[in-house]
Formats: structure tokens, sequence, C-alpha cells
């Protein structure tokens, strides 16, 4: 009975997750040190950093073909 009670609640919890996904992203945004951080993570990567840096600065991004040669 237990494990049905546990297997039900995480299948109601994931749906609420998915309906308010971006409700839940917001409330976690709104917090200024974890935007940082979220913000911080995300350009780390390589792929994103050359994408989006170029743009603040009014050079062209790279295109898409040049990181399909490197990987």
């Amino acid at each position: 009975m237990r494990q049905v009670l546990v297997a039900v609640s995480t299948f109601i919890a994931i749906l609420a997750i998915c309906k308010y996904r971006y409700r839940l992203l917001n409330a976690f945004l709104r917090q200024p040190l974890l935007r940082r951080l979220a913000v911080g993570a995300v350009l780390r990567m390589p792929f994103v950093r050359n994408r989006f840096m170029p743009t603040l600065f009014n050079r062209p991004a790279e295109p898409m073909e040049l990181y399909k040669e490197k990987f």
C-alpha cells in the first residue's frame, strides 16, 4: 500500500512540476543570488557563450557549422 501511495504522490508531483514549470522557474530566478548562479552556470557552457557574447558587442555570432566540425 505504501509503495502505491509513493508512486501516486510522485506522479502527481511530476504533473504539478510540468504544469507550473514556468512559475517555478520565475520564482527561482526572482532571487538575485540564484539568478546570478544560474546565469553564471549557463555562460560557462562554451556553445552558449560563443553564441550570445558576440551579440552583446555588435559582432556576428559564429555559424552553427563551425560547431558541427568541432564535435
